[in-house]
C-alpha cells in the first residue's frame, strides 16, 4: 500500500514590540518577513506472514528568506579590521545571507505478532524541527543598551554571550547571538495492554519509561545568564520535562444499542459510552552539575 503527500506553507510574520523602557534606548524588537515551508513524503506497507514493515521517506525544505547576517556570529568584523555594528544593513560586508535549508528523513516501522493478543512494534526515524522564527529574525544591533542578535541561518539555536573583546577595535561591545550549541537528547519506551473484561467493560493500562537530558532547558539562558562559551554548560543533565516513569490507567463501559434499565418507556442509557481514567508520573529531584 504505498501513500505520499505534501505540505507547503507561506508566512508572514509582522512584529513590533518596544520593552525594557527604562533603557535608554528601550529594547525595540521590528522585522517584517515572508519564511515559507515544503515537505513531501512517500509511505509504503509491506505485510509478510509474520511482519509488517512501513516504509518511509520525508523530505523538508525552508527558507527563512534573504535576512542579511554576520558571516561569523563570534566575530563581527570585516576584513579591514571594522566592526559592523549592525548586521542588518547588507553594505557593511562581510555579510552572509540566510539560504534554504534542506533535510531528509527516513522512517521504518515494523509490527510482529507474538501472539493472537500480543504484538511487539519497533519504529525508527529522523525529524527535524524549524527554529523559532523569532529567535532567528530579532536584529538587535551593538548598539542597543542590552544586544540580543537573531541568527536566521541556525537550525537548532541556543543563546551564548560574546564578551567585549574585539582586537584592534576602540570601543568594544559586549553582545548575545543565538547559535548552534544546546544539545537535547530523548528515549524511552512504551508498553501497554488492552483486554476486554465482563459483560461491556473494557480496561487498557499503559507504562512508559523516558530519559530526556539536555544542557540547558531554556535556549534564552545564554542571554539571562551571561553564560559564555567557557561557562556554558556542557554536561546533559535531567531535562525539565523528563518523566521518568509514567503510568495510565482506564476503564472503559460501552452500553450497546437496545441495552441498559427500561424507564417510562425507553432506555436512558443505551449506546452509552463512560470511561474513567487515571495517568500518574513520577519526577525525580533535579541537580545542576557543573559546567
Amino acid at each position: 500500500m504505498l501513500k505520499a503527500g505534501f505540505q507547503y506553507r507561506s508566512l508572514t510574520l509582522d512584529q513590533y514590540d518596544v520593552q525594557l523602557l527604562y533603557l535608554t534606548p528601550p529594547y525595540i524588537t521590528q522585522y517584517r518577513r515572508g519564511p515559507t515551508e515544503a515537505a513531501i513524503y512517500i509511505q509504503d506497507k509491506i505485510e509478510y506472514a509474520h511482519l509488517v514493515v512501513n516504509l518511509g521517506l520525508r523530505f523538508d525544505t525552508s527558507n527563512a528568506g534573504e535576512v542579511p547576517f554576520w558571516r561569523d556570529p563570534y566575530s563581527p568584523i570585516d576584513g579591514r579590521g571594522n566592526l559592523i555594528l549592525d548586521p542588518s544593513y547588507p553594505e557593511t560586508a562581510p555579510i552572509n545571507y540566510s539560504g534554504r535549508r534542506r533535510e531528509l528523513s527516513p522512517r521504518v516501522g515494523l509490527s510482529h505478532p507474538l501472539s493472537e493478543r500480543t504484538v511487539l512494534y519497533l519504529n525508527y526515524g529522523h525529524f527535524y524541527q524549524i527554529p523559532v522564527y523569532r529567535n532567528m529574525y530579532i536584529q538587535g544591533t551593538l548598539r542597543d543598551s542590552v544586544p540580543l542578535i537573531g541568527n536566521p541561518t541556525s537550525n537548532l539555536v541556543g543563546t551564548q554571550y560574546i564578551p567585549a573583546f574585539f582586537r584592534g577595535i576602540s570601543n568594544p561591545y559586549d553582545y548575545t547571538v543565538f547559535v548552534n550549541y544546546d544539545y537535547a537528547t530523548a528515549r524511552g519506551i512504551d508498553a501497554s495492554i488492552s483486554r476486554r473484561l465482563r459483560g461491556n467493560w473494557s480496561g487498557r493500562l499503559n507504562y512508559s519509561w523516558l530519559d530526556a537530558r539536555t544542557n540547558r532547558d531554556d535556549p534564552w539562558s545564554g542571554y539571562r545568564g551571561g553564560h559564555e562559551l567557557e561557562n556554558s554548560p556542557k554536561r546533559s543533565r535531567p531535562a525539565k520535562w523528563d518523566q521518568p516513569h509514567t503510568v495510565a490507567a482506564s476503564l472503559n463501559l460501552n452500553l450497546p444499542e437496545g441495552s441498559g434499565p427500561m424507564v417510562a418507556g425507553i432506555r436512558p442509557f443505551e449506546r452509552l459510552i463512560m470511561s474513567l481514567t487515571y495517568r500518574g508520573t513520577h519526577r525525580p529531584p533535579r541537580s545542576v552539575p557543573s559546567t
